[in-house]
């Protein structure tokens, strides 16, 4: 591969990449734990949009209950987004012909 095709590449990955991290905000994923009793969505920036928590479980006692339910709903939210983005790197990758496995980067 000549310099120039290599450095055309480049150029078109760097543009897709801006892309990706402009509609990063418009990814969605939402997070549960405790049987649906807290639920977290989570923008593709890894920024909690929203929680929701059933109102049974808001008592004081409940407390250190409630702030595991969080952290674990976050925490699910986070992964699937974590998984969100790094198929859609694939994907762009692949969409112009890159073999990430070259790259120690399995293909999806």
């Amino acid at each position: 591969m000549d310099l120039s095709k290599i450095m055309e590449m480049a150029e078109q990955m760097r543009g897709q990449m801006e892309k990706a991290q402009k509609e990063a905000a418009n990814v969605k994923a939402d997070g549960e734990a405790g049987g649906g009793m807290v639920k977290v969505t989570m923008n593709g920036r890894h920024e909690v949009e929203k929680v929701v928590m059933d109102p049974a479980i808001l008592t004081p006692d409940q407390a250190a209950f409630v702030e595991d339910l969080v952290r674990a709903a976050t925490n699910q939210a986070s992964s699937k987004i974590s998984e969100l983005m790094q198929n859609q790197a694939g994907s762009m990758a692949s969409d112009m012909g890159i073999d990430l496995s070259q790259f120690g980067i399995p293909n999806k």
